[in-house]
């Protein structure tokens, strides 16, 4: 006869679920994930099929016949403190800072993302080689806008981090200040006629991809859940 003992074990043993499986909050931010990297790529086609021309070129041509002399001065700041070269010292300084406060696997998403983020700039710059308008102040590749994509993942990864850690209406009033500076930073690049809108456009989607994918390897897949 067999025992009671004997018949319980003889039942498959469901397998518990390791924190390395994607969870479905995972998934979700996967797929959001891919939908503003599939949302980048149909900018640019649209932008090849010149879907974007006349706007591009009417605004690009309204701002290059209207200028303010602090408007002009306050955008050059901008475009120098937020410069994606600038953002990756300022991305550095924070990781050191997160690491040494034993922050270790939130300094190490921050820095994986910004450096993500800057490689695929220099990558789609070089790749797709879109002229910038004519301006006084910039010149290299145009698509995407590197300043935007840059600010966004910045701005994003300290909103993350203020919804992780802060407490009370902190992370609200911090996403707000986020959304404020990334709106200036991309009305800039436009005023100052360094970008077409367009640029811009593909940067913001660019940008959300960057920080979403990010979010995805390094927290909810736990790339670096044995250095935590």
């Amino acid at each position: 006869m067999v025992s009671k003992k004997n018949k319980l074990n003889s039942f498959p043993r469901r397998q518990r679920k390791t924190s390395n499986e994607p969870s479905i909050k995972g998934n979700i931010v996967l797929i959001f994930s891919l939908i503003f990297l599939v949302l980048f790529f149909i900018t640019f086609t649209l932008m090849k099929a010149s879907f974007f021309q006349k706007t591009d070129d009417l605004i690009n041509s309204y701002f290059s016949t209207s200028s303010n002399i602090f408007l002009t001065k306050s955008c050059l700041f901008l475009a120098f403190i937020f410069d994606p070269l600038s953002v990756i010292v300022v991305s550095l300084i924070i990781f050191l800072f997160l690491f040494f406060a034993k922050f270790k696997k939130d300094s190490l998403f921050f820095l994986g993302a910004s450096l993500f983020g800057g490689a695929l700039i220099f990558l789609f710059k070089e790749l797709f080689q879109r002229v910038r308008p004519e301006n006084l102040y910039e010149s290299g590749f145009s698509f995407p806008s590197g300043h935007v994509t840059s600010s966004i993942v910045l701005f994003c990864c300290l909103v993350y981090f203020s919804f992780k850690y802060a407490r009370k209406n902190y992370p609200y009033i911090i996403t707000a200040f986020a959304l404020f500076f990334i709106f200036i930073i991309a009305f800039s690049r436009i005023y100052l006629g360094v970008h077409w809108i367009s640029d811009v456009i593909g940067g913001l989607f660019l940008g959300g991809f960057v920080v979403l994918f990010s979010i995805y390897l390094f927290e909810l897949r736990g790339i670096f859940n044995g250095h935590s």
